[in-house]
Parts: structure tokens; sequence; C-alpha cells
């Protein structure tokens, strides 16, 4: 693979991780919703 389309490759890594990091804190909330719902 050429060094340009791991460049590319990097930086479509880290925007993911971003994005990521950002749905963490409602990802978090929301898995915590779930779980109650289904204990109860």
């Amino acid at each position: 693979m050429p060094a340009g389309g791991l460049a590319i490759l990097a930086e479509c890594i880290q925007k993911v991780c971003s994005l990521q990091g950002q749905r963490a804190t409602s990802n978090t909330q929301e898995q915590e919703e779930q779980t109650l719902a289904f204990h109860v």
C-alpha cells in the first residue's frame, strides 16, 4: 500500500476514534438504561 493510502487510512481512523469518543458519553448512559430495562 502506498504511503498516501496509509495517511488517508490514519485520518479516517482518527476521525472514527474522535466520533466514538464523542458518542461514548451518551452511549454509556444508553447502555445503563438498557441494562436497567433488561433487569425489569
